[in-house]
């Protein structure tokens, strides 16, 4: 199965979200599946998997969360829809920022995946997102 995992968070950003995608795609790897990361262009150094990420846009970075987050910008939506329908699978993972999370529902016609990593302290503005 050809598995597509996108995320605006990725190396060489550094925290749980990208170790937690690295970790994943080398367990599907070892299972006999085919994995790509879609991320932003992400100025660093870069983890020795990159021939398997496929780099998308811009990225800046965003006070959030009670951490640093990443919005991604300047995607096209022709050539993501591309990159995304050739997957058997999209496994998203994120927050619903408007960046290449929903971009990629936006255009995918595939069977999506979505993993939440946000933190819902009591500064964060996404406490009013929970079921109360």
């Amino acid at each position: 199965m050809n598995i597509l995992f996108v995320s605006d968070l990725y190396y060489p950003h550094i925290g749980g979200v990208s170790e937690h995608i690295y970790n994943l795609a080398n367990q599907f790897e070892e299972m006999g599946h085919k994995v790509s990361i879609l991320t932003a262009n992400i100025k660093g150094n870069l983890k020795p998997d990159e021939e398997r990420v496929i780099r998308v846009g811009s990225s800046i970075i965003i006070p959030a969360n009670q951490s640093r987050s990443r919005i991604t910008y300047g995607v096209r939506l022709s050539s993501l829809s591309k990159i995304v329908n050739k997957n058997d699978l999209i496994h998203i993972h994120g927050t619903l920022a408007p960046t290449l999370p929903l971009l990629t529902l936006k255009v995918s016609r595939k069977t999506n995946i979505f993993t939440f990593h946000p933190t819902f302290g009591l500064r964060s503005h996404l406490r009013y997102s929970r079921v109360i």
